[in-house]
């Protein structure tokens, strides 16, 4: 029967025979191998420096060992891989350079994606007198991807100049403007600023030109022209016409000597101001016609002299009146009729203002009447005559005066039918003489009736 081993009780080495013999082999070996190492150091340095002497020479002088460059010794360590054959390894440097040129081709890759913007103004500041505004028209140039969007902080054609440009319209009289303009896409987004200032000098403006009414052959008139400069620059002026001679074209107004033959002329004027700016030329046509003689009581009142509407009634709006649209209506029928029947209209204009009070009727004769020379009025409250409308009250007036200055009837109108004082529808008050004195006594009592004729027919001529 066997027995069990005791637990934790060691295991004593026994100094056999056979054991002491293996190692000492083992020590004779690891001898052997150090002598060995030893002597091949100890012939090694007998026999370097052997070599390192030179032939020639009484004495041999100790020369000091230079120690190898290390890239000489890296180089044979390469050529000696090379030789053996083995794979050359990337040293980490390049590696580290081929990473960087990555990133920095990356890098460069989302930058070009990035938005970018920039302002330029193309047209500007240019002035408009609408709205008195000085206006900068303004694009922007983009890039990135994809394409940015732009917006701007202002555009005041409100899209009309398309994608990428604005209008920025500056008012007189306020202060700069910062225009900003934003390019974004899905990466990022930029933003650019432009300032922009009222630098506008603004060309002169020609409003009208004035003339002093009616114009006569061989006379002098003043003209003026009604200009303005919204920058308050001082203004000269350049006048020329078609006709007749300016005393000084430099002025304003000018003096104008009409021609001496009718017609239309131009007169123009063109205004520039200290700063270089000039207006566009203004241009206005003046008729010219026959020069009349100023009227008296020997004026022939028989054969038609020129007149115009504006002419007769400027006695009514010279005087404010207050009927002067009704005097407006007037005129050119009478105008009408004065050709009829040969017959000066600004004379029987003239009688008319001294008959009705320039319409105001402070006489017997009542406005409704349409009674426009006193017909039939023979004072003492009698109110004479009525007519249907305007027009047959005018046909009367000259029916009378042809009663007067015609020897027999000269038209249609010339009857009893039409003037109720054409008494035996004959002209028996004929009796060749034309003139305006004739009527006195005749169509009114007194010598000086005619008198006031005279004076308002001159003040239609400007005499």
């Amino acid at each position: 029967m066997k027995h069990a081993k005791k637990p934790g009780k060691k295991k004593k080495f026994i100094f056999s025979k056979k054991n002491i013999a293996i190692a000492s082999g083992v020590v004779g070996a690891v001898a052997i191998l150090v002598l060995g190492v030893l002597n091949f150091q100890f012939i090694y340095g007998l026999i370097g420096p052997l070599g390192n002497r030179t032939p020639s020479g009484p004495a041999i002088e100790e020369t000091e060992e230079v120690p190898e460059d290390p890239g000489d010794l890296e180089e044979e360590i390469e050529e000696e891989n090379d030789e053996k054959g083995e794979p050359e390894e990337k040293p980490a440097i390049e590696e580290e350079i081929e990473e960087d040129e990555e990133n920095e081709e990356e890098e460069e890759e989302n930058l070009e994606k990035l938005p970018t913007i920039k302002l330029e103004i193309y047209e500007g500041p240019t002035y408009s007198r609408a709205g008195d505004v000085c206006y900068y028209r303004v694009k922007a140039t983009v890039t990135g991807e994809p394409l940015p969007v732009i917006s701007f902080s202002k555009d005041d054609s409100e899209g009309w100049l398309g994608t990428g440009k604005a209008q920025v319209n500056i008012a007189r009289g306020t202060q700069n403007y910062t225009l900003i303009a934003v390019a974004e896409n899905s990466h990022s987004k930029a933003s650019e600023t432009i300032t922009l200032a009222w630098n506008c000098n603004v060309s002169p403006e020609i409003r009208s030109i004035t003339l002093p009414g009616t114009l006569y052959t061989g006379r002098q008139y003043e003209v003026y022209a009604d200009a303005v400069d919204l920058d308050g620059d001082t203004m000269s002026y350049s006048w020329s016409v078609t006709g007749g001679s300016i005393v000084d074209n430099r002025l304003n107004p000018i003096r104008w000597n009409t021609p001496g033959t009718p017609g239309d002329y131009n007169i123009s004027v063109v205004v520039s101001d200290d700063k270089g700016n000039q207006s566009e030329v203004k241009t206005i046509k003046a008729t010219v016609r026959a020069s009349v003689s100023p009227i008296t009581n020997s004026t022939s009142v028989v054969g038609y002299t020129d007149v115009t509407a504006e002419q007769l009634v400027s006695l009514f709006t010279s005087r404010n009146s207050t009927r002067a649209d009704r005097a407006r209506r007037l005129a050119p029928i009478y105008i009408k009729y004065g050709k009829m029947f040969n017959i000066r209209a600004d004379i029987a204009w003239a009688q008319m203002c001294h008959e009705t009070g320039f319409l105001e009727y402070t006489g017997d004769v009542r406005s409704d009447q349409n009674n426009f020379a006193g017909i039939g009025a023979t004072g003492g409250g009698v109110p004479g005559n009525s007519f249907a409308t305007e027009e047959l009250g005018i046909i009367g007036h000259y029916a009378h005066l042809a009663w007067y200055y015609f020897p027999d009837h000269v038209n249609e109108y010339c009857s009893i039918q039409y003037d109720p004082r054409h008494f035996e529808n004959r002209h028996k008050e004929y009796t060749g003489n034309t003139t305006l004195g004739f009527l006195n006594g005749r169509w009114a009592p007194g010598a000086t009736y005619t008198d006031k004729i005279a004076l308002f027919a001159n003040e239609i001529f400007g005499f």
